[in-house]
């Protein structure tokens, strides 16, 4: 994004009131791949820290969690005792090849070029199939296109993998752009069996317990007045 230079680092910095930033950029040879992370101060434009992590394109996600915990001891973060697992949770990629698919889509997406955007992120879920938070922008994208049937065909596919406990908001993501699709493509009945299976499993006292129960009910009403009006018919 232009960040390779310190004085473009500062001003960014700057402007979003941070005292630090971190920057970087990465090199690949082959399948090797070396990433470089930099630390630098905000009002100095200094750099005060370099850390380099060196392995395979194919697994970013351990280069990622060693510059972090390496960046964290520079910056006397303290860390948690389960840092690496929380770490594994919030790489959002492993694989480089699908990284620089699912950017090159968001790229797209910010020329409104979506056919393009959409062949991107269906490339870079060919690499990385259950990348939950490409698959989330990949159904944003599509239902702001107004392309309902793609997006209950990805979120049917998403919903089926192993989605971890504590990525609720995204599984509320998800069921809501479904929920949303089938309502706008008139499968109320299919709504409603989903939303009542979205309750089924989800924990009563979370937000999102209380957020699926109100679909549920929402899609119970609107299937009741369907069935008024095909009666009355």
């Amino acid at each position: 994004a232009g960040l390779t230079d310190p004085a473009t680092a500062a001003r960014v910095g700057k402007i979003v009131g941070a005292e630090k930033l971190i920057y970087g950029s990465f090199l690949q040879s082959g399948d090797k791949l070396t990433v470089i992370a930099r630390l630098s101060d905000s009002e100095t434009a200094k750099v005060i820290g370099t850390e380099i992590a060196d392995g395979k394109s194919d697994d970013m996600a351990s280069l990622f969690e060693h510059l972090a915990q390496c960046l964290a001891t520079q910056l006397n973060v303290r860390q948690p005792k389960d840092v690496a697992s929380l770490l594994r949770q919030a790489v959002p990629v492993r694989k480089l090849e699908a990284g620089i698919y699912g950017s090159r889509a968001m790229a797209f997406l910010g020329k409104d070029d979506y056919a393009a955007a959409f062949q991107n992120f269906d490339r870079a879920l060919l690499i990385e199939n259950d990348n939950l938070d490409l698959r989330v922008k990949y159904l944003r994208a599509l239902y702001r296109q107004d392309r309902y049937e793609k997006v209950i065909e990805l979120a049917e596919s998403t919903l089926a993998l192993k989605i971890p406990g504590h990525r609720y908001l995204t599984t509320r993501t998800i069921y809501s752009y479904y929920l949303n699709s089938l309502r706008n493509t008139g499968q109320t009945k299919k709504r409603l069996d989903v939303a009542q299976q979205w309750a089924k499993n989800s924990p009563a006292d979370t937000y999102t317990g209380k957020a699926a129960r109100g679909e549920a009910a929402h899609a119970l009403c609107r299937a009741s007045r369907r069935s008024g009006r095909d009666a009355r018919s």
